[in-house]
């Protein structure tokens, strides 16, 4: 009965965990900040980062990610590298993921900038 119980929660984590057809706790990192970062182009499309920050701080323009997003990859985080990762390192997470966010916005305007000489 036991191992029943088990296989039902397993199930239960699985689709709980899973994102477009992709279960995000086989995602491959590193360590757990190339993980964040690895979800992050799971979980988000480039223009929802480029236009947005992961975290918001004090000198913040743009607005948050979907805090439900954010969550789920921080579970993940936690689930995959113990729990109180995401807690023990919030402002070195809060600076990685936030620069994805900035990378974003810098490619894109890149990119665009690259399609208007290529029109011209």
């Amino acid at each position: 009965m036991h191992n029943q119980e088990k296989n039902i929660a397993d199930e239960e984590d699985e689709r709980k965990f899973t994102y477009k057809n992709t279960n995000l706790l086989h995602v491959h990192g590193k360590d757990c900040y190339k993980y964040a970062l690895a979800l992050m182009d799971v979980v988000f499309t480039k223009e929802e980062m480029a236009s947005s920050c992961f975290y918001a701080t004090s000198r913040s323009k743009k607005t948050p990610l979907p805090q439900e997003k954010v969550q789920l990859i921080e579970e993940c985080i936690d689930i995959k590298y113990g729990k109180g990762t995401v807690a023990r390192n919030r402002e070195d997470f809060k600076s990685r993921l936030n620069q994805k966010c900035i990378d974003q916005r810098k490619l894109l305007v890149v990119k665009s900038e690259d399609k208007k000489e290529i029109e011209l």
